[in-house]
């Protein structure tokens, strides 16, 4: 049994619990008619509005808090039982030596490989150079000009003053890692891939082992609106302390990657670099067959008991690998093992001695395993990064927006580089024999009970093939598509624009036209009143000349009676 199933029925009593009390309770937390001296004085006050909303959550948190006292009560009984069964066993081990990241490098960030490898050469001695290649960064160029498979070695990052190797550079590295070894495998001519593996450290390796003994206790977890709670059980809680002890030596690694050779993923986002971690048992063998079972235990907080199945590899048949299950991370691969099945048992050094030989072996292969691995993740982020770009030509052209369509064509411009060069580099390339002979492969082992139809491919090396040239080929064939919408858009989005602007041309040209018939009104007006102001004198003149020269009119006083 999972622990997620655990805690479902560790659950299965209500935990979420109501905000309302007895209707016999009073706000101040006592009974109808029970008020006594100042008690009576006290309600009054108690339902003003303001004072009741704070007595009322008062109220609320109480109760909370009571039936999150009772199911914790209720769930930690079988907290020693649990703290008990999830304890690494006596003479057990679960270590975590290795971690193996890489970095595409497509078109659009081949500058950052080729600056990053060029600053960590300036450092090294050219004399002890793991490689007899005088510049490393011209070789990762002329690899890519001749378009076939290309690997070397670079060499170990050690931290300042801890230099392990005598060809190794000493550097910032992550706390806790021992050395990071770098790997360049050049796949095309366009896509280059940079491996690194993080040697962890001794103490750092083995925190693992401290997060299975620490016991744990169950509580109570508000939610986010504080009305609801959970109780997370040991099991649980040690499952979140593993998955979080795991994505901080990956983030780790991550950071270290983005800034000396940020490349493909980290320009997507930080924690999806393909990776692949080495967990070591002693005993107990990981992803074993074993019946389902209620009871916890140590290796389901680890995530190696699963039910279903594993990959088991052709030419090391205890060497086992399974795709990380719990947690948010992407594009992240375990490799799990016992020691003793690793070492050499011939060989007379100390076991630790055989061991870093045994680790050194798988230093050899397993960057050429996470090589092929990034392919398929690299391909499962172009099609998202083109499904995105697809909604937003989508909204850009219902919004009929020219500059939102500027925009993203401006992104299809960027990714179209990654998207439809290299993925026709790859699916429709030669392939690379070279790389093919060193990836170690795994077939599919199943647990699940009855009859079950054979897998078409049981080589997982097959299966990523054949997933690849799938998937490329829809990314091809989605840039294509996304193309010709946003050719479409563009040619409505600018017959819209220049609908739009002739419309503006004919009101200005109305705007025009009415201003000019103002303007003449206007000018019309101003002359006409001028005109007939200065013929009305004259008119007056001629009128008193005429009477003037007329017959005389007697005057009153000149008549004779």
């Amino acid at each position: 049994m999972s622990y997620a199933d655990q805690g479902k029925d560790a659950s299965s009593p209500p935990t979420a619990v109501s905000a309302e009390a007895p209707e016999a309770e009073g706000l101040d937390g006592t009974e109808d008619g029970a008020f006594t001296g100042w008690q009576r004085i006290r309600q009054p006050f108690l339902r003003l509005p303001g004072i009741a909303q704070i007595a009322q959550t008062r109220k609320e948190e109480r109760w909370h808090k009571k039936w999150e006292e009772e199911a914790v009560r209720f769930f930690s009984q079988k907290d020693p039982e649990d703290n008990a069964a999830t304890r690494l066993p006596p003479q057990e081990q679960a270590v975590m030596p290795l971690l193996w990241v890489a970095e595409v490098f497509t078109p659009t960030t081949i500058d950052n490989l080729v600056a990053g490898i060029r600053d960590l050469t300036a450092r090294m001695d050219q004399s002890s150079l793991t490689t007899h290649k005088e510049d490393l960064a011209d070789w990762v160029l002329s690899s890519r000009r001749q378009g076939t498979f290309g690997f070397t070695p670079i060499t170990y990052v050690t931290p300042k003053g801890r230099k392990v190797f005598a060809s190794s550079v000493e550097g910032q590295v992550p706390a806790g890692i021992r050395y990071i070894h770098l790997h360049v495998m050049t796949l095309t001519s366009t896509t280059t891939v940079l491996t690194a593996t993080f040697r962890l450290d001794q103490d750092r390796e083995r925190q693992l082992e401290e997060i299975l003994n620490h016991d744990r206790a169950t509580f109570a977890r508000r939610s986010a609106n504080g009305k609801t709670f959970t109780t997370p059980n040991v099991g649980q809680q040690k499952a979140e302390a593993v998955d979080d002890w795991r994505t901080a030596i990956r983030n780790d690694a991550v950071q270290w990657m983005a800034d000396e050779f940020p490349g493909f993923f980290c320009g997507i986002s930080s924690d999806q670099l393909p990776t692949i971690g080495l967990l070591l048992t002693k005993d107990y063998i990981p992803w074993q067959k074993q019946a389902r079972s209620a009871r916890l235990n140590w290796a389901d907080v680890l995530d190696i008991d699963h039910w279903y199945g594993y990959w088991q590899a052709k030419s090391a048949p205890n060497l086992r690998l399974n795709l990380v299950t719990r947690g948010d991370q992407r594009h992240f691969l375990m490799l799990a093992a016992r020691q003793g099945d690793l070492v050499d048992p011939n060989n007379s050094d100390n076991e630790r001695d055989r061991l870093n030989g045994s680790l050194y072996w798988l230093d050899v292969s397993i960057p050429f395993l996470v090589t092929s691995w990034s392919v398929p993740a690299l391909f499962g982020e172009l099609e998202e990064q083109t499904i995105g770009i697809l909604d937003a030509a989508d909204r850009a052209g219902r919004d009929k927006s020219p500059k939102a369509l500027e925009q993203v064509q401006r992104q299809l411009l960027r990714a179209g580089l990654d998207s439809r060069i290299v993925a026709n580099d790859i699916t429709q390339g030669p392939g690379n024999p070279i790389l093919d002979s060193n990836v170690p492969d795994f077939s599919e082992v199943v647990h699940h009970p009855g009859p079950r139809t054979p897998a078409p491919n049981p080589s997982l090396i097959g299966l990523w093939k054949t997933s690849q040239v799938a998937t490329g080929k829809r990314v091809v064939q989605m840039e294509k598509d996304l193309r010709e919408i946003l050719s479409t858009n563009a040619d409505l989005a600018s017959a819209s624009a220049n609908l739009r602007l002739q419309r503006r041309v004919i009101w200005l040209t109305v705007v025009s036209i009415v201003i000019a018939i103002i303007a003449a009104s206007a000018a019309v007006y101003a002359v006409w009143p001028k005109s007939s102001a200065s013929s009305t004198p004259a008119q007056h003149s001629r009128s008193l000349v005429t009477h003037t020269r007329g017959p005389a009119i007697p005057s009153p006083t000149a008549q004779t009676p």
